[in-house]
């Protein structure tokens, strides 16, 4: 599951950019950068293995009335309906009422750590970013929820967070060519944009069939 999930998190990446990248823009040009964007990547990464153990958990409760098959066969839909019209899920998290309090909230207080000249309070902000309601990982903890155990589902978001991180710090090492906005005329993100559907058409087929596997093993469970 770690695998997939690294593939997951590198397709998606890109839309990781648009939203997460600002916020390393913001204090890169300060002292300890390295240091503070290790620290920062370090506490989301790390709320995201917490999320994953915690709906794996949740998952395996569930596997004995057929729900992890559900939440393969939902993510994989989801994954391929977006593949198929490009859609942006965030457009939609945005207009539900509890995510954006829940943004509103959480916004100050990572703003609080963002600035500090000490780089270990980047772990803070980090922790919190990943809090930070978001389509793309609503998208990986159902990926989370169908592996059926808390372990398994804190792995995959470990691949999930991990995945997302190459992209990310090659927009950074490329700051200065790089708009805050990403630039749409840079060749390599254009590239990124013609194969981001087909990798997310290919992904939601993948968790689809695990949602099937994952049915016929409970049918047959039941027998």
């Amino acid at each position: 599951m770690f695998f997939p999930a690294l593939l997951l998190g590198l397709t998606g990446s890109l839309h990781c950019v648009g939203m997460c990248a600002p916020l390393m823009f913001a204090f890169m040009q300060g002292e300890k950068f390295i240091q503070k964007l290790f620290f920062y990547q370090l506490g989301r990464v790390l709320t995201y293995i917490v999320l994953g153990m915690g709906v794996g958990f949740i998952g395996q409760a569930l596997f004995f009335s057929n729900w992890q098959s559900y939440a393969a066969f939902l993510l994989g839909g989801t994954l391929i309906l977006s593949g198929l019209f490009s859609f942006n899920l965030d457009t939609i998290t945005n207009k539900i009422s509890i995510l954006k309090w829940i943004s509103q909230k959480i916004t100050p207080l990572i703003g609080n750590y963002l600035f500090d000249k000490k780089p270990y309070k980047l772990f803070f902000a980090g922790l919190l970013n990943g809090l930070l309601p978001c389509g793309l990982v609503y998208f990986a903890l159902l990926g989370a929820v169908a592996t059926g155990t808390s372990l398994e589902g804190g792995v995959f978001m470990a691949g999930f967070g991990l995945g997302t991180l190459p992209l990310l710090l090659t927009s950074i090492y490329f700051s200065k060519k790089i708009s805050q906005r990403v630039n749409t005329k840079n060749i390599v993100f254009q590239k990124l944009k013609v194969i981001y559907p087909y990798a997310f058409i290919l992904m939601g087929i993948w968790f689809f069939g695990m949602g099937i596997i994952s049915w016929q093993n409970g049918i047959a469970n039941c027998h």
